[in-house]
């Protein structure tokens, strides 16, 4: 038990490493000049590829009577991974990695009006901690505020519905099932977007796309499987250290500016976490 246990952490952990290296990737492809809807269209064939080749080979059944849920996880996932990479583009890679991980709040103030999950007193606790937080890292004044950081709030807000939705999906779906079907709706969703100015890449690019659909798609993959060993709510808290590994990512590699705010903002969203996470149990 210990040591699934603790491989469930090491996977959480990978995992987490393995998003913020694909947003870094992300940020580096579009200083290459490609643009985020081509690599979010990018990010989702190459993963759409993969899934499709382990379902012929392994002859792995993805029919379902649950198509809805399906579509719609797709659509949410989606929406945050497009978010999400215009925001690392053209904005701050550390504030949108951030700004994304305030999920576990949207899904407190969302869970009510759409499963009919209602809050614990704690919970406004959290939300008031992760409001603050992200107040210190948007900083909402003229002269401070950059507007790609509302791309990474966008993308917290499409998060939690995904995750809302899949909660659901667990309970007549596999993984491979889901992913299947996300890599799928990811592609058709993100689709149009190559016909905002897509670029020929350069071969360094190509490379670059290529591991970021790749690596994403292992992520998730990953990601999933821990939670075999590890609780919802403690694999919440484990999976936040995406946060800490991607400031320090682009404080040290991509040069972004790390100041006490910052900080300070990045505290309060993982106390914030912490604290919705933990009232759930």
């Amino acid at each position: 038990m210990l040591r699934s246990r603790a491989a469930g952490f090491f996977l959480l952990l990978l995992s987490s490493l393995s998003m913020s290296v694909v947003s870094m990737l992300v940020k580096l492809v579009s200083r290459l000049g490609v643009p985020p809807g081509q690599t979010t269209f990018a990010r989702f064939a190459v993963g759409l590829v993969l899934m499709a080749g382990y379902v012929a080979a392994a002859r792995h059944p993805v029919k379902s009577g649950n198509m809805k849920d399906l579509v719609l996880r797709g659509l949410y996932t989606s929406g945050a991974v497009i978010f999400l990479f215009y925001g690392v583009a053209y904005g701050a890679m550390t504030n949108s990695f951030i700004l994304l991980h305030t999920r576990p709040v949207w899904i407190v103030l969302l869970a009510y009006p759409l499963i009919g999950e209602a809050p614990r007193r704690r919970d406004f606790a959290g939300v008031a901690l992760a409001l603050a937080g992200v107040a210190l890292i948007i900083r909402p004044v003229p002269a401070l505020f950059q507007p790609a950081d509302l791309f990474g709030l966008a993308a917290g807000v499409c998060s939690a519905l995904a995750l809302l939705t899949v909660r659901k999906l667990r309970r007549t779906e596999g993984a491979f099932t889901i992913n299947f079907y996300l890599m799928l709706v990811g592609a058709a969703a993100s689709a149009p977007l190559l016909g905002g100015g897509a670029v020929v890449p350069e071969a360094s690019a190509l490379w670059l796309l290529l591991g970021i659909g790749v690596l994403a798609t292992a992520s998730q993959l990953i990601l999933n499987f821990s939670y075999r060993a590890v609780d919802a709510p403690t694999g919440s808290i484990v999976a936040s250290t995406a946060v800490v590994f991607a400031a320090g990512i682009g404080f040290f590699y991509l040069n972004e500016p790390m100041d006490f705010y910052t900080i300070c903002g990045i505290a309060l969203v993982l106390a914030a976490n912490t604290i919705v996470s933990f009232s759930k149990k």
